[in-house]
């Protein structure tokens, strides 16, 4: 087996253990289910695993599933949600520091949930990322400037944050030197501010290669 992936289960109660000791398991996905009975996997055993996605766990467990993740040596995409606060989402950062070590991460996804004003100001994301996706934040307002330490980030996804009303300055995407794309789905505040003909906020994101904003691209 080599894909496997649980969405949207309200009435699953327990994962079997046995996942864990599919090692030809390249693509896992765990998503919007309650909380599972039993020990949290431990994902260290899927040497080949290439995509990973977990959310909507409870805190104890995603977090202990996360530091497994150093452990894979094929990882390239991540995506972690389930966080009830921001004291709790910069937590998970923390535990995502040592991933430094991980050097085939190439894309982070950030799944959000309300309560959530602002990401943690220095995340401990990787320099080594390509892509960042923001999705489904709805009470967040800002971005930190730290972004910025993502030296090789190409390609940066808003989506579903209703409330974000700016992303960093120009002075601050300029840092990041490969950025080609911005792709915004779903956040009215950011597609008024940054309008190409009427929005105040053009001129920051006009040096970007790529822009699309709700399906359309702009730029």
């Amino acid at each position: 087996m080599r894909k496997f992936e649980i969405f949207d289960c309200a009435s699953l109660k327990k994962i079997p253990s046995s996942l864990e000791e599919c090692t030809s398991l390249e693509t896992l996905l765990i998503k919007m289910i309650p909380i599972i009975e039993g020990p949290p996997m431990h994902f260290s055993r899927l040497r080949r695993l290439f995509s990973l996605t977990v959310c909507c766990y409870s805190a104890e467990d995603l977090r202990s599933m996360l530091k497994s993740v150093q452990h894979l040596p094929a990882l390239e995409i991540l995506g972690i949600g389930g966080y009830k606060d921001e004291e709790e989402m910069s937590e998970y950062f923390s535990d995502i520091t040592p991933y430094k070590y991980l050097q085939s991460l190439k894309s982070l996804s950030l799944f959000g949930s309300p309560n959530i004003k602002t990401l943690p100001q220095q995340p401990g994301l990787l320099t080594q990322i390509e892509s960042l996706y923001i999705w489904d934040f709805e009470d967040l307002e800002e971005i930190p400037d730290s972004i910025c330490n993502i030296s090789s980030l190409e390609y940066l996804s808003f989506g579903g944050c209703k409330n974000l009303k700016c992303i960093p300055s120009r002075q601050i995407l300029q840092r990041l030197p490969k950025l080609s794309v911005l792709q915004i789905i779903n956040c009215p505040l950011l597609a008024e501010r940054y309008d190409k003909h009427k929005g105040p906020g053009w001129h920051n994101i006009s040096h970007i290669k790529f822009i699309f904003i709700d399906g359309e691209e702009i730029h």
